[in-house]
């Protein structure tokens, strides 16, 4: 799903709710993101993500993430500083 040059400020929607076992990427790139939400961490199936050029700043604790397949995380040009172990 891309959902690139949007201007989204969050990312709330039930997202987990009907596509946690099947949406495979989640293009969310070049938009104004300072967090990832928690339902982007419920999404299962999710193997690519990418978050480039927003305005993140940190990660959830690794038990809210749910993403078992994730192999690639774009966090590319963002203000990440901490990192939850």
């Amino acid at each position: 799903m891309d959902l690139s040059y949007n201007k989204l400020t969050d990312f709330s929607y039930n997202v987990e709710m009907v596509w946690s076992g099947c949406l495979k990427q989640l293009d969310l790139s070049h938009n104004k993101l300072d967090a990832v939400s928690w339902n982007i961490c419920q999404l299962a199936a999710l193997q690519k993500l990418d978050l480039s050029h927003n305005s993140v700043k940190s990660l959830p604790d690794d038990d809210y993430w749910k993403c078992m397949n994730l192999h690639d995380l774009d966090l590319s040009f963002n203000k990440v500083f901490i990192f939850h172990y």
